[in-house]
């Protein structure tokens, strides 16, 4: 599955780097002031690369959730997928150039949860 994942990722860039303008697909969101959407082509671009990568990462710590009476699944299923949203959201937080207060504490909120989220898949904690 991460496989075919991957390789819609690569032939995704392929497509789109085949089609860029001169200057780039950044430049030219920036001159056309359309610059989420280059944003959200980053982003889209990071999260496809890093889901392949968190599930490899989850299941060499083995930080994996496993088959009991109470879950619907028959294998292990891992459980960092949150490394791949997170990643790509400071992708694009880091391209930004329009930084504002209220985009860092965005960052930061969304950052402290991302790292208790994690300390809740590794260490199982309670709520």
């Amino acid at each position: 599955m991460t496989k075919k994942i991957s390789l819609a990722g690569f032939l995704s860039l392929a497509v789109l780097l085949a089609v860029l303008p001169p200057g780039g697909f950044s430049a030219w969101t920036w001159q056309t002031g359309i610059r989420w959407a280059y944003f959200f082509m980053l982003s889209f671009f990071v999260s496809l690369a890093f889901v392949p990568l968190s599930c490899f990462i989850a299941l060499k710590f083995e930080v994996v959730d496993k088959p009991d009476e109470r879950r619907v699944h028959k294998g292990e299923i891992p459980r960092l997928g949150g490394l791949a949203v997170w990643a790509a959201f400071i992708a694009a937080f880091l391209r930004n150039t329009d930084f504002s207060l209220m985009i860092f504490g965005i960052a930061v909120s969304s950052s402290i949860v991302f790292f208790i989220g994690v300390y809740d898949d590794i260490k199982k904690a309670s709520a």
